[in-house]
């Protein structure tokens, strides 16, 4: 009986750790080879090299040309000041858009930089402004400001988490199909 329960056991641990390696494996599958394109200038300043990978993808599939987006590693302090768990955020200052990461895997990597990437259409439109100065974001015409508007009230990302699914699909399909 005691035989039976300790290969029970064991067979249980074989059969957990196959599929946390496999979900972790899967998780960092690789991408396809693409050929990038040369449409906008992205320098990653992080330790991840696939990140620009899925940005350029993105910015192809939504037709943004010529913009310089620069990647930094969230900083503690950013992740701090937000309630929840925050991936990303993105600013763009000086025609120049700082996109501001958390480590992510592959996968993730791919719906956190879609939804910065609506924030790139939302600048580029007009749709969406923020002054670095005084903090002040326009959205529509509307002055709001990030202290006094919780995120999930946000418009502008409400408007990002309805459209960045589809986004996000679309460069799985290149980078995974």
């Amino acid at each position: 009986m005691k035989k039976g329960i300790i290969i029970g056991v064991v067979l249980f641990l074989i059969i957990a750790l196959f599929f946390l390696l496999k979900s972790s494996i899967a998780d960092d599958k690789p991408f396809n080879q693409v050929i990038l394109s040369e449409n906008n200038f992205i320098l990653n300043n992080t330790n991840t090299s696939y990140y620009d990978t899925v940005l350029s993808v993105g910015l192809d599939l939504v037709g943004i040309n010529g913009a310089t987006i620069q990647f930094e590693n969230l900083s503690e302090s950013a992740k701090s000041q937000f309630d929840g768990e925050l991936k990303a955020h993105i600013r763009y200052y000086n025609n120049i858009y700082y996109l501001f990461i958390d480590n992510t895997s592959r996968e993730e990597s791919i719906q956190v930089i879609a939804h910065e990437i609506i924030h790139m259409i939302q600048y580029n439109s007009g749709q969406l402004k923020y002054d670095n100065q005084t903090g002040i974001i326009e959205w529509n015409g509307e002055q709001l400001t990030i202290e006094t508007t919780e995120y999930d009230k946000r418009p502008w990302e409400t408007d990002a988490f309805q459209r960045d699914n589809q986004l996000s699909n679309s460069i799985r399909d290149i980078l995974y199909n």
